[in-house]
């Protein structure tokens, strides 16, 4: 992963393995994140038939409260989005993954303050093996 000097990251560069042990119920899907072979996040999906999206619900491992954010899914395009409050102002973020192949993902990290303009923080490629 590339990240970019902006005002929400600094400039330098990561390798990292990323994997997703995944289950499924009736109602929910479930993810362990692990990253260099460490669980970082458990993730909890829920699917909203009315507007065709997915809640996300991220619980990290370390303990500090999860918070939920979107999902939606339009084509091989997947975009992950959420918010944050930075010093009293409402911040937006969002990850879009594109897949360019079956073992391949494209990804950009974005934030922005008005929901509408967005600076890129962070891109990357990952391979499946």
């Amino acid at each position: 992963m590339q990240y970019f000097a902006t005002a929400h990251s600094k400039a330098r560069k990561e390798f990292r393995t990323i994997e997703n042990v995944c289950w499924h119920s009736s109602s929910y899907y479930v993810c362990d994140q692990k990253v260099d072979g460490l669980s970082q996040v458990l993730i909890v999906y829920t699917y909203d038939e009315k507007d065709d999206t997915y809640t996300t619900y991220p619980i990290p491992a370390h303990g500090s409260l999860p918070r939920t954010g979107k999902l939606t899914i339009k084509g091989n395009v997947w975009t992950f989005s959420w918010e944050d409050e930075k010093a009293g102002k409402t911040m937006h973020y969002r990850t879009t993954n594109t897949f360019t192949s079956p073992r391949t993902i494209e990804y950009r990290l974005e934030f922005s303050d008005d929901n509408e303009h967005w600076t890129a923080m962070a891109k990357g490629v990952e391979r499946k093996k």
